[in-house]
């Protein structure tokens, strides 16, 4: 009895039962030395080493030796292939069938059969996806043909080039059989410290592991509030939250770097599998931020001065969480939503899309249709469920909307009464501190501004997108040819900026009329000489001083306090009104387009909103059929077109504001220039606000001087070179500039294996192609998978469209130290033989044509 027991306890061991590492393989070891810790790993056992080599000694003697393989008269291939057929056909040693019947007996199953080597899943090497996984294993028999396929599988092509790489022998082969579970979802999560990077995929986490799922990925920081999830994810707050607490112990347990597979199945956490992390995920996997200039340059078009930032982004910031208080938004975690490269603003479209998801029923493709003008295809709108930021958002949207029109022009009364009283003292006779008690009240003017600027550009989106919605949800949208929202809205008036452009148009029309007046226009001549020049030139100049008053706030670059405004230089408005009185003396043609366009816009308009209310009427058909349709139709509307212009006029009103800041600010530095403590007036605008407060205060910082002349020299080398479109940063890596050129042959994937490579693009369709593949080629390919490991032997980079950074072909390459860049839509659609440079850390793939980056710009160094 004694004798047997030891017999079947040599071919057969309980995964929680004690044995080393050479008996039951690396990665049994670890899941029984977490099972006995008390960590969720389903059960199973253990086909020994000892039964591996029992199987060798009878069924390949003389092909396989200790540290070779030993078939003779053979290539390698055909070699390695003999030895598959033979574990797939030789009879199982008797003892070893009898003490895995014997350990399934009175156990249910499906099972999972999966390799666990001694060599797998080490501190150095992990061989990930080498060996074969059998799942679904229904009884003994099955497990029996299963644990051959395993045992063949240590010969399969991928392993043996898996180990040439690594200088290794044909491993002893232990095999695993656990219940498997029926996973509702899984993935891989990688701990490296603080940081925890979660893939998952519905179902199983086989397809993830092969690199047949591109997944769903998150990245924790250990400390730091969940980011917020999508509708549609994979991995619920309760679930990451488990998974992040769970994988801290372990680390604890196990080390501080880990690769961890779980699964989430009959409402508990699984942890199917614990290595050691081999190789660190390139910085790109944790945390990789793209930075956009879309929509944030317009008012900077070069890069800003100290003064001017410090004054603008803590309004930004202001009018920002003033939207997110009263919609009860949560914070978002991670980089923020905009920053400086180069003197320019960049934001971060990621912020924003998770800020989108936040809002019940927003469909996530709208996000590139609000934010950059285009969209990949349809737009799907359903209607959100009822939940309390639903209604939150709804009354917060009726509260906006009751006497909103009211309350602005309450709001812009009040602001120009201010402001009038303010332009009232004349600056140069102010003390210090009553020159900054008016900086302070100017401040406050351009942050009421601003902050309402943010409320009326929700309002307005919030009307334009209800409006979208319902010519969606009607089928109208579809009846009409083009953008129907956009024409519906077109032409609305009460616009600040348009009314500007009609009061120069009536000047130019009048002047036109005027020949002598024309002729000195013509001729170049300033603004105060023209008093003088002819009669007609007080009248002109009267009428010019008189537009500057009120819009002589507007510059090119508006934002930018160190820019002249009109009404500091009005020579960019002479000569607007001198190219409108030549179009005016030509027979009107250009003018009357100008002027009829807004009221012939509108025209349409309404023309266009007839017929949508006709069609709504005569086209209802079906569940469509409601009463209220038209009503409802004529109401959006009619808010969307109410409220279209109260964004400009608000950043109108803050762009009064900001030209009273730069008087001040002017005044300020003519002072600080008197007492030697700016070299030039001007030099104020290198200075941040509290500097320029203490400086004022009388307290300069004693390097002042210093500070400016190494703040404009900053700004001439940022003004010297091209605004990059894109700026990609990672974790340890400089940022990277995509110039133009760059971002439109930029391919964006998940950074899996670091380094950089340029290649041809050797575009494989299947395995079958691996023969055009030569030394030093980027291999691309939809999937790949741990069967393409041999490639990995002669490419210079892998590019999948497939997968994610935790799959087996990633950790190979990893191990391999080749960059791969995987989850590339439209990799595959890249030309054979064209050459492409391939970016591990940033997750990047360039097309050589305009490979983007600068010199000096490139990313983090190829890692081995």
């Amino acid at each position: 009895g004694s004798q047997g027991e030891a017999e079947v306890g040599a071919w057969v061991v309980g995964l929680g039962d004690p044995a080393s590492r050479e008996a039951i393989g690396g990665k049994a070891a670890r899941l029984g030395e977490l099972l006995r810790a008390g960590y969720p790993v389903p059960a199973g056992f253990v086909v020994t080493t000892a039964a591996w080599d029992l199987f060798r000694r009878s069924s390949l003697a003389g092909l396989i030796g200790e540290g070779s393989l030993a078939v003779a008269g053979v290539t390698r291939e055909e070699g390695l292939g003999v030895l598959a057929r033979r574990c797939l056909e030789s009879p199982l040693p008797l003892e070893v069938v009898q003490a895995i019947q014997g350990a399934l007996r009175g156990q249910e199953g499906p099972w999972a059969v999966r390799s666990s080597a001694p060599t797998e899943d080490g501190d150095e090497t992990s061989a990930a996806g080498q060996f074969r996984t059998v799942l679904g294993a229904a009884n003994a028999d099955q497990v029996l043909e299963a644990l051959r396929r395993v045992w063949a599988s240590t010969f399969s092509p991928g392993a043996d080039a898996y180990r040439a790489r690594l200088g290794s022998a044909p491993p002893a082969m232990a095999v695993l059989v656990q219940r498997l579970l029926p996973a509702e979802r899984a993935g891989v999560a990688f701990a490296q410290r603080e940081q925890l990077v979660v893939e998952a995929v519905h179902g199983r986490g086989e397809r993830l592991v092969d690199g047949t799922a591109t997944p769903e990925r998150h990245a924790l920081t250990r400390g730091r509030p969940l980011p917020p999830l999508a509708r549609t994810a994979v991995c619920d707050a309760a679930l990451l939250s488990e998974l992040q607490a769970v994988c801290t112990r372990m680390q604890a347990t196990l080390g501080p770097q880990l690769d961890v597979e779980w699964a989430h199945a009959e409402g508990a956490l699984w942890i199917l599998q614990a290595r050691p992390l081999t190789r660190e995920l390139p910085a790109g996997a944790t945390g990789r931020v793209c930075w956009t200039a879309a929509n944030t340059q317009e008012a900077l078009l070069e890069p800003t001065t100290p003064l001017t930032w410090s004054l603008l982004e803590p309004l930004v910031e202001a009018g920002r969480r003033d939207l997110f208080r009263a919609a009860g938004f949560e914070e978002l975690p991670g980089p923020g939503y905009m920053r400086l490269f180069g003197g320019l603003p960049y934001f971060n479209p990621e912020y924003f899309r998770r800020f989108l998801e936040q809002i019940p029923g927003m469909p996530q493709e709208l996000f590139d249709e609000l934010l950059f003008g285009t969209t990949s295809g349809s737009v799907s709108f359903r209607l959100p469920e009822v939940t309390p930021r639903t209604l939150r958002l709804g009354l917060l949207y009726g509260a906006c909307r009751v006497a909103a029109r009211e309350r602005f022009e309450v709001f812009g009364r009040v602001f120009d009464l201010r402001l009038k009283w303010l332009d009232r003292r004349p600056l140069p006779g102010l003390s210090d501190a009553e020159l900054l008690a008016v900086r302070r009240k100017a401040t406050d003017l351009a942050e009421g501004a601003f902050r309402r600027h943010v409320l009326g550009t929700a309002v307005a989106a919030a009307g334009y997108l209800l409006l979208d919605v319902f010519l969606r949800w009607s089928g109208a949208e579809d009846a009409f040819p083009g953008r129907l929202v956009g024409r519906l809205t077109a032409g609305a008036s009460g616009n600040a900026v348009a009314e500007s452009s009609e009061r120069l148009e009536q000047i130019a029309r009048a002047a036109a009329q005027r020949p002598r007046l024309v002729a000195a226009l013509r001729q170049g001549a300033e603004l105060e000489r023209l008093e003088g020049l002819v009669p007609e030139g007080r009248w002109f100049v009267e009428q010019v001083r008189g537009f500057l008053a009120r819009y002589g706030h507007r510059a090119e670059k508006e934002a930018e306090l160190s820019e002249p405004r009109w009404a500091d230089d009005p020579r960019v408005v002479l000569e607007i009104l001198a190219s409108f009185v030549e179009a005016a003396r030509g027979q009107g043609h250009g003018l009357r387009r100008l002027a009829q366009r807004e009221s012939a816009l509108e025209l349409r308009a309404k023309e266009l909103a007839g017929s949508v209310a006709r069609w709504l009427r005569s086209n209802a058909s079906g569940e469509r059929v409601l009463p209220w349709r038209r009503l409802a139709f004529h109401a959006l509307l009619r808010e969307a077109r109410r409220y279209a212009p109260y964004r400009e006029n608000l950043k109108d009103r803050a762009l009064r504001a900001l030209h009273k800041l730069r008087q001040v600010f002017l005044e300020a530095g003519q002072r600080l220039h008197a007492r030697g403590t700016l070299e030039t007036p001007d030099d104020v605008f290198f200075l941040e606000l509290a500097e320029l407060e203490a400086a004022l205060a009388g307290a300069p910082a004693p390097d002042l001087a210093e500070r400016v002349r190494s703040r404009r020299a900053e700004r001439v080398r940022n003004l010297a070179q091209e605004p990059p479109r894109l700026v990609v940063e990672v974790p340890g890596c400089p940022p990277r500039p995509i110039y133009a050129g760059g971002a439109e042959r930029m391919l964006q994937g998940v950074g899996v294996s670091g380094g950089t490579v340029s290649g041809r693009a050797r575009v494989l369709r299947s395995l079958d192609e691996a023969k055009r593949v030569q030394p030093g080629d980027v291999v691309v390919a939809r999937v790949v998978n741990a069967a393409w490991t041999p490639l990995f032997h002669l490419a210079g980079a892998v590019v999948t469209e497939v997968g994610g950074a935790l799959s087996h072909a990633a950790i190979v390459a990893r191990e391999f130290g080749i960059p791969a860049v995987f989850g590339v839509s439209g990799a595959t659609s890249l030309t054979d033989g064209e050459r492409v440079t391939v970016d591990g850390d940033l997750g990047l793939v360039t097309r050589a044509e305009d490979e983007g980056a600068r010199p000096g710009g490139a990313g983090c160094s190829r890692g081995g």
